[in-house]
């Protein structure tokens, strides 16, 4: 029998490994403060040729770095993102990354220790995507060729490129949209084109040209977050009007959607370290205090971790609930000794739990729901009610199994039909035990829970790595998903714990067995 955790052991662990965590980056350990030994500058592509080079993958700047000549013997790699590039950059694991230009001035700005290369590997044009032969691309073309002669486009520009735009907002959409809404298909990564603000509310330059556009056409707009692989596949399939996010113009994603006019011009460039500047890093200049000051305080991404803790622990609940009941209805329906669930349905059973939960996520996300961030949530609770379900089948099956003949043939001499037995005789006695096996599994479902962030679900790691993109500090995004689910998982284990202790006192009272169970 699997061994029970500990509600006061899980604590204290982590409550040691919190110590010890504080105590390496107090005292400057290069894990948490990306502390490195001083590298030669930088300066040309010729200097870097050799070198290890990141790009995003699926973007036009990933296809720039493969043809650049003159970075032809760098070893390309892949991150997420340009704060996942960036960040590779500060702590030393690459000599360098590519990004568009607009983006790259961000990110200087944001980390002082890096610079960007004079010399770009590509130039290219910003545009719109629409599915093939959709009227909506001349619509928004005569309105981009409107304001590039009024001016609209470029005083826009000047708002969302300033050095400052903490205070600045997107217009809202206080207008009446008479000819529908558009769905556009946006990824809130990369500042100042599209991002996210501190209230989780999009903002950007793509944003605001974007509902001046649907304004003057009378539309609305409702933005749906993708992953930036993810916005051309959904605008192609028709699960999304438009996409945008600094989408560069391609001969290649011609091939399967159209552009709108250019309304931005874009270059590649390379972003390197600036040895010139304190070689201690981003992250080691700032202290504990002052990194958790700007994050809590100063940003107020406490209200992100607020709400993805509360998403988690939403997300948690609802799953181990449905995953029960589904469990338990699997195994109703193979007690019921239908031939169909015993030849079919267990073997299904069985393959559902030798696939990875990431593969499976991806399987019920992109398949059954077709990549919809919208309805994420609900993919992700589909996904592991059916996953777990299969875990909660088997410990239902464990408990009744623990049920004796001789109980078995007493019900039936006392008339009992087979489900009056389950309910009445069997499931008060296989309860306790099946609580005592599922406890360990709900606290697995806790940790595995984590995965939703793939499929966009807001929760506690996707509001960590939302703070990840305001501060050089590693250790905040990486302690603060622990601790939430180690929270959770203890809090999940104690009520299990409690239902099974009341559960055992009910079955162990011999008047209760005699009045409530044996006489039904």
């Amino acid at each position: 029998m699997k061994k029970r955790i500990n509600a006061k052991r899980l604590m204290a662990v982590c409550c040691i490994m919190l110590l010890l965590c504080s105590t390496l980056m107090l005292s400057g350990c290069e894990v948490f403060t990306g502390h490195k030994e001083k590298d030669v500058q930088i300066n040309t592509l010729e200097e870097l040729n050799g070198k290890p080079v990141y790009a995003v993958m699926g973007t036009s700047n990933a296809a720039a770095l493969l043809e650049c000549e003159e970075l032809k013997d760098s070893e390309v790699l892949y991150a997420t993102g340009d704060n996942d590039a960036a960040q590779k950059l500060i702590t030393g694991k690459t000599s360098a990354f590519v990004t568009d230009n607009i983006f790259a001035n961000t990110i200087v700005a944001k980390y002082e220790s890096l610079k960007v290369l004079d010399e770009p590997i590509s130039v290219s044009n910003l545009g719109f995507a629409f599915q093939k032969d959709n009227e909506l691309q001349n619509t928004f073309n005569a309105s981009i060729a409107k304001f590039k002669e009024n001016g609209i486009i470029d005083e826009i520009h000047d708002k969302w490129f300033a050095t400052d735009i903490s205070e600045v907002k997107v217009p809202e959409q206080n207008y009446k949209g008479k000819n529908g809404t558009l769905k556009v298909a946006v990824d809130p990564s990369y500042e100042p084109i599209c991002f996210l603000d501190a209230d989780g509310n999009l903002q950007g330059f793509d944003i605001e040209l974007l509902i001046e556009i649907a304004r003057d056409n009378g539309y609305n707009l409702k933005f749906v977050q993708k992953d930036f692989g993810e916005i051309l596949p959904n605008v192609a399939a028709g699960n999304a009007d438009l996409g945008a996010s600094g989408i560069t113009i391609t001969e290649d994603r011609s091939d399967f959607v159209d552009f709108s006019t250019p309304y931005f011009s874009n270059s590649t460039v390379v972003v390197v370290r600036d040895t010139t500047v304190d070689d201690t890093g981003e992250a080691a200049k700032m202290t504990i205090g002052t990194a958790c000051y700007k994050v809590f305080v100063e940003n107020e991404h406490y209200n992100l971790l607020l709400k993805g803790f509360g998403m988690s622990a939403l997300f948690t609940v609802i799953s181990i609930i449905t995953a029960n009941i589904f469990g338990f209805l699997l195994y109703l329906w193979v007690y019921s000794g239908c031939w169909f669930a015993k030849a079919v349905c267990l073997r299904i059973r069985r393959f559902i739990q030798l696939i990875p939960g990431m593969i499976w996520l991806y399987i019920v996300f992109y398949l059954v729901f077709v990549g919809s961030t919208e309805d994420g949530f609900i993919a992700s609770l589909v996904a592991f009610t059916i996953m777990f379900g299969n875990v909660a089948y088997g410990v239902w099956g464990l408990g009744f199994g623990e049920i004796s003949e001789g109980q078995k043939e007493a019900a039936y001499a006392m008339g009992y039909g087979k489900y009056t037995a389950l309910f009445k005789i069997y499931l008060p006695q296989a309860w306790p035990v099946f609580l005592e096996n599922v406890n360990i599994e709900m606290v697995g479902l806790v940790k595995s829970t984590a995965l939703v962030e793939l499929v966009s679900v807001f929760d506690i790691q996707a509001a960590s790595d939302t703070i990840l993109n305001e501060t050089a500090v590693p250790f905040i995004p990486i302690i603060l998903p622990a601790i939430a689910y180690v929270i959770i998982a203890v809090a999940v284990s104690k009520i299990i714990s409690l239902m099974e202790v009341n559960a055992k006192k009910k079955i162990e009272d011999p008047e209760l067995v005699d009045k409530k169970i044996l006489k039904g």
